[in-house]
């Protein structure tokens, strides 16, 4: 900690020549504040105090990290679910040709190769109310192919990519002129699911080349119960080397590829089952929705923690008494949150404590279902200003396990509670 103070004083004491009346006025606010009585140096609350400026507001942790680990060359826990219950359309769409000319560039070398023969198909669809996933197979033409071999491509993604459904919705899309594109201009936000993604080829180093896409919402949100889903793009880039994976990638096709697939009925005659917690005022925590799946369990929870103090208004305080110029401002701040050392205060073990919990369900026949993995991060949370542990939370209980009254169990704190829910409805 000594060497912590001897860096902070470096940069107040010799990088920034700070007046008497700023020292002065720091002083003075440092005594005034809430913990006062914790007799810190005022260098020191300079210190830990921007460090709490930038992470005690908005932090998020996901503790259960074995519950929440997403394997990326896999589909996780929630995927598996769902092909498992039969929500999986093995059936493929024909192969689509560009309906423009295509055109072969590659960066490294200045080939340009105009073409037509490139073509896409979508299959083995797999789709619940979180979870989106698809191979898109990509026949690339025997000119592109003498020019990269399958062999070479180490990654193929499609930025322009739009994924939509029979009543307009958007289920997918990262590129936000492509979504313009889609809607005529303005985006219609209610039509829109902002959908995540992990992305990697299956059996890399065959052609055709098949891109796996997992596409999924946060548990706040679901997929609406598409009875057809159509695949557009325009643009297939390739990266030929690791390298080139995060950054432009070397080889591009552009055209136009369109496919369409529909779904059998299993996918879009959905159901869920709505629970609600049995009597509020008999724990502290509580729980704001909980519904069941085919595939999974959802809960939205509010847990009594401790209230994390933003500093900011502190801080900032601090630093406008004085009345530095912005540079020296500017300087000052940037100076503290780079410090290496202060990587110390952003996660201290005192604060890990606070997102450390075990959740879990029993129904009413004794059965446990732990948290379940996927590719959204599962457990994790943020604590507000009032000091809620705001959480969503997924489980393996299913359907087909649900009862007409479950149990939440919760440790917390080194505090442990049983929570009793109710079915409520079917929707």
């Amino acid at each position: 900690m000594d060497e912590f103070d001897n860096e902070i004083r470096k940069i107040f004491k010799k990088d920034i020549n700070l007046t008497d009346e700023f020292n002065s006025s720091v002083r003075k606010t440092v005594a005034n504040l809430p913990d006062k009585k914790l007799k810190i140096p005022v260098f020191r609350t300079f210190a830990t105090g921007f460090a709490c400026l930038v992470f005690s507001t908005g932090i998020v942790f996901a503790k259960d990290i074995s519950q929440r680990i997403y394997n990326f060359y896999e589909t996780g826990k929630g995927v598996e679910t769902a092909i498992n219950e039969g929500y999986i359309a093995e059936n493929e769409s024909e192969y689509a040709n560009s309906s423009k000319e295509e055109t072969y560039s590659n960066e490294d070398t200045g080939i340009v190769i105009e073409d037509t023969e490139t073509k896409v198909k979508v299959q083995d669809i797999v789709m619940d109310d979180f979870n989106l996933s698809a191979t898109i197979v990509v026949d690339l033409s025997d000119k592109i192919l003498e020019q990269i071999p399958a062999k070479d491509i180490w990654e193929m993604n499609f930025p322009d990519l739009i994924v939509s459904d029979e009543e307009g919705n958007v289920l997918f899309g990262m590129d936000q002129n492509a979504v313009k594109n889609f809607f005529g201009g303005e985006i219609n936000e209610e039509k829109v699911c902002n959908s995540g993604l992990n992305s990697f080829i299956k059996d890399r180093g065959t052609s055709p080349v098949k891109a796996v896409y997992n596409m999924y919402v946060e548990y706040s949100n679901h997929y609406p119960k598409s009875k057809k889903l159509n695949f557009k793009f325009t643009e297939i880039a390739i990266s030929n080397s690791d390298e080139t994976v995060y950054g432009d990638e070397e080889i591009t096709v552009k055209g136009n590829w369109e496919v369409s697939v529909d779904l059998p009925e299993k996918f879009y005659n959905r159901e869920s089952i709505i629970y609600h917690q049995v009597d509020e005022s008999s724990s502290k925590h509580k729980v704001k929705s909980f519904a069941i799946y085919n595939t999974g369990a959802v809960a939205e929870l509010s847990l009594k923690s401790r209230i994390l103090k933003d500093r900011t208004k502190e801080i900032t305080e601090i630093i406008r008494k004085g009345n530095p110029s912005p540079t020296v401002e500017t300087y000052m701040l940037n100076k503290i949150y780079n410090l290496e050392k202060s990587k110390d205060y952003k996660l201290s073990e005192e604060r890990r404590k606070l997102y450390d919990k075990e959740v879990y369900i029993t129904n009413s026949n004794g059965e446990k279902f732990e948290l379940t993995m996927g590719p959204i991060p599962n457990g994790g949370g943020s604590i507000d200003e009032n000091g809620i542990y705001n959480t969503s939370c997924a489980f393996d209980l299913t359907a087909k396990d649900a009862t007409d009254e479950l149990t939440l169990h919760i440790k917390y704190l080194g505090e442990e509670t049983e929570i009793k829910l109710e079915k409520d409805s079917v929707q």
